[in-house]
């Protein structure tokens, strides 16, 4: 097991569990569909990733970025909603300006998943708990 720092929100702990952890087999059912999940309603809030999926050959620093935004989505909202968590991780991950590839990497999974883009997606009416960029807060 180990502790990554969330790189958006120093706050948020981050862990990550192998195979080889005794906490992996109470984490894996939540593994089976996805490569993460965010603890809800406890402190400090915390995010836990599938170690074994950061093994993988595919896995870059591009999914991590992109997996730990959506990941905090869920927490920033206090949601389980999927769309929330993906709108709200899309923003604060071209917001961090940490990774142009990641972000172009999220847009792909966001037209895969909903066949749609991200400003369309955001025009469907959903309550976003997240401040307010600075050029909304100028409108």
């Amino acid at each position: 097991m180990e502790v990554l720092a969330c790189p958006y929100d120093k706050s948020v702990t981050v862990v990550v569990v192998y195979k080889e952890d005794e906490e992996y087999e109470a984490a894996r059912p939540y593994f089976e569909d996805n490569l993460a999940f965010a603890a809800l309603g406890i402190e400090p809030q915390s995010m836990v990733l599938d170690g074994e999926a950061l093994k993988e050959d595919w896995f870059s620093e591009d999914h991590l970025l992109v997996i730990m935004a959506h990941e905090l989505g869920h927490l920033k909202n206090n949601s389980c909603d999927e769309t929330e968590a993906d709108i709200t991780g899309f923003k604060i991950l071209s917001e961090s300006g940490l990774s142009e590839s990641a972000v172009s990497l999220y847009t792909t999974e966001l037209q895969a998943r909903y066949g749609t883009t991200f400003e369309t997606l955001t025009s469907q009416n959903y309550n976003i708990k997240l401040p307010l960029s600075k050029k909304e807060e100028k409108e």
